[in-house]
């Protein structure tokens, strides 16, 4: 299940603090996002998301690129 907060930290840690786990850590993405995902303890797996830019085209490219360069 994909979701979109306001404040993804906030919702983050209340999901931590109500039993879920890290599946992949809450973090910015070169798309523009701050992201990451969260297993609840019925095995449910949660990614929480936050739009903290716009990213152009061009731009994106660029990042994906350099990203996937990396990996």
């Amino acid at each position: 299940m994909a979701t979109y907060w306001t404040d993804v930290d906030a919702a983050w840690q209340r999901a931590l603090t109500a039993g879920a786990e890290v599946v992949y850590p809450l973090t910015d993405q070169f798309y523009g996002e701050r992201a990451g995902r969260l297993r609840d303890p019925f095995g449910q797996q949660w990614m929480l998301s936050q739009r903290i830019e716009n990213v152009s085209a061009p731009e994106m490219t660029r990042r994906a690129a350099e990203f996937f360069d990396q990996s």
